[in-house]
C-alpha cells in the first residue's frame, strides 16, 4: 500500500523558544520552512518508535519459552506481544 499523502491540518503552538530556532533554520536555508521541519521531527520520531517496537519484538523472541508461548496461541500471542510492547514502551 503507498503511503497516503492526504494533508491534515495540525494546529501546534511553539514556545518563543522553539519558533526563534526553527526561525533561525528557515532563515540560513536549512529547512524548508515551520511545517517542513515539524513534519520531519515528527516522521524521525516515527521511525525511532518503529525502531524502538521492533528491538523489543527482537528482545522478546530471544527467551525461548514466550516465543513458542506466542507461537502456540497464534493471533491471541501477537496480541499479548503488543500488550507486552505497550507495557514496556
Amino acid at each position: 500500500m503507498a503511503p497516503s499523502t492526504e494533508k491534515i491540518k495540525v494546529t501546534h503552538t511553539l514556545t518563543r523558544h522553539t519558533h526563534s530556532r526553527v526561525r533561525e533554520l528557515v532563515q540560513r536555508g536549512e529547512v524548508k520552512d515551520v511545517s517542513a521541519f515539524i513534519e520531519q521531527a515528527v516522521e524521525q520520531a516515527l521511525r525511532e518508535h518503529k525502531l524502538r517496537n521492533l528491538a523489543l519484538e527482537l528482545e522478546a523472541f530471544e527467551d525461548p519459552d514466550y516465543a513458542a508461548e506466542v507461537a502456540r496461541l497464534g493471533e491471541e500471542g501477537m496480541e499479548d506481544l503488543r500488550v507486552e510492547l505497550n507495557r514496556r514502551g
